[in-house]
Protein backbone atom coordinates (compact mmCIF):
# COMPACT_ATOMS: atom_id res chain seq x y z
CA UNK A 1 0.00 0.00 0.00
CA UNK A 2 2.41 2.72 0.77
CA UNK A 3 4.28 1.54 -2.54
CA UNK A 4 1.34 2.36 -4.20
CA UNK A 5 1.21 5.33 -2.97
CA UNK A 6 4.49 6.85 -4.15
CA UNK A 7 3.26 6.12 -7.48
CA UNK A 8 1.15 8.48 -8.68
CA UNK A 9 2.27 9.15 -12.34
CA UNK A 10 5.75 10.73 -11.35
CA UNK A 11 7.16 10.56 -14.24
CA UNK A 12 4.35 12.87 -15.68
CA UNK A 13 4.70 15.19 -12.21
CA UNK A 14 8.38 15.15 -12.76
CA UNK A 15 8.16 15.89 -16.68
CA UNK A 16 6.03 18.78 -16.95
CA UNK A 17 8.18 20.75 -14.85
CA UNK A 18 10.83 20.71 -17.25
CA UNK A 19 12.06 23.41 -19.17
CA UNK A 20 10.32 23.38 -22.19
CA UNK A 21 6.72 22.37 -19.95
CA UNK A 22 4.69 19.10 -20.77
CA UNK A 23 4.99 16.99 -23.70
CA UNK A 24 2.27 14.67 -25.60
CA UNK A 25 3.17 11.30 -23.25
CA UNK A 26 5.72 13.07 -21.46
CA UNK A 27 5.84 11.08 -18.87
CA UNK A 28 5.87 7.58 -20.68
CA UNK A 29 8.62 9.37 -23.16
CA UNK A 30 10.39 10.32 -19.54
CA UNK A 31 10.01 6.93 -18.30
CA UNK A 32 11.23 5.13 -21.70
CA UNK A 33 14.35 7.30 -21.82
CA UNK A 34 14.88 7.07 -18.44
CA UNK A 35 15.05 3.28 -18.89
CA UNK A 36 18.06 3.52 -21.22
CA UNK A 37 19.95 5.88 -18.90
CA UNK A 38 23.28 4.07 -18.35
CA UNK A 39 23.00 5.23 -14.99
CA UNK A 40 19.67 3.28 -14.15
CA UNK A 41 20.35 0.55 -11.74
CA UNK A 42 18.10 -2.43 -11.07
CA UNK A 43 16.00 -0.79 -8.39
CA UNK A 44 15.24 2.25 -11.01
CA UNK A 45 13.77 -0.06 -13.70
CA UNK A 46 11.92 -1.97 -11.33
CA UNK A 47 9.95 1.50 -10.34
CA UNK A 48 10.01 2.95 -13.62
CA UNK A 49 8.03 -0.31 -14.47
CA UNK A 50 6.06 0.38 -11.91
CA UNK A 51 5.09 3.63 -12.52
CA UNK A 52 4.52 3.56 -16.24
CA UNK A 53 0.59 2.80 -15.78
CA UNK A 54 0.25 5.35 -13.95
CA UNK A 55 2.54 8.00 -16.10
CA UNK A 56 0.17 6.80 -18.63
CA UNK A 57 -3.15 7.93 -16.62
CA UNK A 58 -1.31 11.44 -15.76
CA UNK A 59 -0.50 11.73 -19.75
CA UNK A 60 -3.77 11.20 -20.50
CA UNK A 61 -5.43 13.70 -18.49
CA UNK A 62 -2.18 16.35 -19.12
CA UNK A 63 -2.98 15.43 -22.60
CA UNK A 64 -5.35 18.82 -23.44
CA UNK A 65 -2.48 21.11 -21.87
CA UNK A 66 0.38 19.14 -23.84
CA UNK A 67 -1.42 19.35 -26.86
CA UNK A 68 -1.36 23.08 -26.32
CA UNK A 69 1.83 23.43 -25.28
CA UNK A 70 3.62 21.16 -27.86
CA UNK A 71 1.38 23.07 -30.59
CA UNK A 72 2.94 26.95 -28.41
CA UNK A 73 6.30 25.74 -28.74
CA UNK A 74 6.26 23.68 -32.10
CA UNK A 75 7.37 20.56 -30.02
CA UNK A 76 9.08 19.54 -26.77
CA UNK A 77 11.83 17.62 -26.08
CA UNK A 78 11.87 15.23 -23.03
CA UNK A 79 15.31 14.41 -21.82
CA UNK A 80 16.62 11.98 -20.14
CA UNK A 81 18.12 12.53 -16.27
CA UNK A 82 20.45 10.82 -14.08
CA UNK A 83 18.38 8.94 -11.56
CA UNK A 84 20.02 9.64 -9.20
CA UNK A 85 18.82 13.15 -9.13
CA UNK A 86 15.42 12.93 -11.02
CA UNK A 87 13.32 14.71 -8.94
CA UNK A 88 15.62 17.03 -6.93
CA UNK A 89 14.80 19.94 -7.04
CA UNK A 90 17.48 22.23 -9.28
CA UNK A 91 18.61 25.14 -6.63
CA UNK A 92 19.72 22.03 -4.83
CA UNK A 93 21.47 20.06 -7.20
Amino acid sequence: MALSVGLAGCGTLHQAHQPDGPAIYGGVRLILKQLRHERAGVMDVVFYCLDLPFSFVGDVCMSPLAYLNEIERDGVEVRAEDPRRLGVPRHVR
